[in-house]
């Protein structure tokens, strides 16, 4: 514990998290109701957990815990423990030091300067997320954006980092806003860069404190079998549900699906779709991958994810990729040739190969699932073709077909 924690003190997550466990232990906090986990901030409740210790500790009741204090003394001595003094853990070596360069902070400012021109957060607040998440420097470079994004705009900071709480652990959100707050004092105090002790992260167990911006990349290690969970095998990949006895013709099925979709790397904590299920890889910093077989001469017809960048490469024979509301743009790809596709765009394709064609999907920036996909109107009306009526068993499965750039106007007329 290096700063005060309480009413007046410092209360920074590294100082407030540990305090949090150590009344939950005595049983001064309560864990439910605290989630189950330390938030590393403090309020109402921590500070009526550390007056009733000090309370049942005959010592003076003000909430105030100081580092080698009575409160912190008395407290690590119901663990039979010592309390720390507040100063950086020597090591038997100094480990190899990053700055946060000049060139990070200025291309945190150009970040900044383009949001300011769009009110589209695109893949922004992810990348915060995985910044953060990755430590070292790319920690460090998380939050000098935030700060110079909160400086400039501090309402679309906020939209920016809700957004990239949802990709955070329940600790590392509060995480990120403190270390934010204290790089905003210390930049409000005329310092380009915090003062040695002001910023800190941890840097493996045990904790050793080393400035924001200095930090050596911590690695981890782990087993055979944790990484062979992470191993998938193409002769094992099944395809997705919603392709399984659907009673849909199959020409009409090939006008939203490719024949044959499997997926490979699912969405982070398992969470399942009915176009990303049972991956045998979860978890891959918020992308999908399938893999799409087509017979020749078919592939999915025009459609738009809202929010998700949809990239394709070739595995597997030539694919035609045609782009825009009416498909009036188009390329051809041979093997290992790749197209990324942003969101909004109407996008499809068709395998013009003799034989099977294969395409590596890789869906990025969102969540992928059936609200971020809209088929065009050309598609409805393509499978209408087939079987009038026909369209209303897609649209039981959740799928909608009203994507145009000039929806919203009609929509609204």
């Amino acid at each position: 514990m290096n700063a005060p924690v309480g009413n007046g003190g410092a209360n920074r997550v590294e100082d407030v998290s540990p305090v949090e466990t150590a009344l939950f232990r005595t049983g001064h906090m309560n864990k439910q109701a605290e989630n189950g986990s330390p938030s590393g901030h403090h309020g109402a409740h921590l500070d009526q957990a550390a007056r009733s210790f000090q309370r049942d500790h005959g010592l003076k009741e003000d909430g105030l815990l100081n580092p080698s204090g009575p409160t912190v003394t008395r407290l690590a001595g119901v663990f039979g423990q010592t309390a720390p003094k507040p100063r950086r853990p020597a090591l038997a070596h100094k480990p190899v030091m990053k700055k946060l360069t000049g060139a990070a902070h200025t291309a945190n400012r150009r970040s900044v300067d383009y949001l300011k021109t769009t009110t589209a957060d695109g893949l922004f607040p992810q990348l915060l997320a995985d910044d953060f998440r990755a430590g070292g420097l790319l920690k460090a470079k998380a939050v000098d954006f935030l700060a110079q994004l909160r400086a400039a705009d501090p309402d679309r900071a906020r939209i920016v980092r809700d957004k990239a709480g949802r990709f955070l652990s329940a600790g590392s959100a509060p995480a990120l806003d403190g270390l934010v707050d204290d790089l905003a004092t210390e930049r409000a105090r005329g310092n380009d860069e915090p003062a040695a002790e002001a910023l800190t992260v941890e840097f493996g167990p045990p904790i050793i404190a080393w400035p924001l911006w200095e930090v050596a990349m911590r690695t981890i290690e782990i087993t055979d079998n944790e990484m062979r969970a992470r191993v998938a095998r193409y002769d094992d990949l099944e395809p997705l549900e919603a392709q399984k006895n659907s009673g849909i013709p199959v020409e009409a099925a090939d006008i939203v699906w490719s024949r044959k979709l499997l997926s490979v790397i699912g969405l982070d904590g398992g969470l399942e779709t009915p176009i990303n299920s049972a991956a045998p890889i979860t978890g891959a910093g918020g992308i999908t991958m399938t893999l799409a077989s087509c017979p020749p001469g078919t592939g999915p017809s025009l459609h738009a994810h809202q929010a998700t960048y949809e990239t394709f490469t070739v595995m597997k024979g030539r694919f035609e990729v045609y782009w825009n509301d009416d498909g009036s743009e188009r390329v051809e790809l041979g093997l290992y040739d790749t197209i990324s596709v942003p969101p909004g765009v109407c996008r499809g394709f068709t395998n013009i190969s003799d034989g099977e064609g294969l395409l590596q999907v890789v869906i990025s920036g969102g969540v992928h699932d059936l609200n971020d996909i809209d088929f065009a109107l050309k598609a409805a009306e393509q499978i209408e073709a087939i079987q009038p009526g026909l369209i209303k068993e897609f649209e039981k499965t959740g799928l909608t077909f009203t994507a145009s750039k000039d929806y919203e106007d009609t929509a609204g007329s």
